[in-house]
């Protein structure tokens, strides 16, 4: 089962190393730091994700109608 071409032993031996280089303390730190870039990199997306939303609306919402005019049926103007 790979992964981007990366299987279960490489993960495996990518960790063992990270685990001996920095060590258990640094390794926890470490991973609550990820855990809090990626928490606030969810929810700027997600605000961002609702103003592009916000915007959309706005712009595609439909201009009032001119009730004014109307075509007839040949398709010339008629004025009420």
């Amino acid at each position: 089962m790979d992964f981007l071409g990366v299987g279960p032993f490489e993960v495996l031996l990518v960790l063992l190393i990270t685990f001996i280089i920095f060590g258990p303390k640094r390794l926890l730190e470490m991973s609550k730091k990820a855990g809090r870039v990626m928490v606030d990199l969810t929810r700027s997306v997600s605000e961002l994700n609702e103003k592009v939303k916000e915007e959309m609306k706005e712009k595609v919402s439909p201009s009032p109608i001119d009730t004014t005019k109307t075509r007839s049926v040949d398709g010339k103007e008629a004025h009420q």
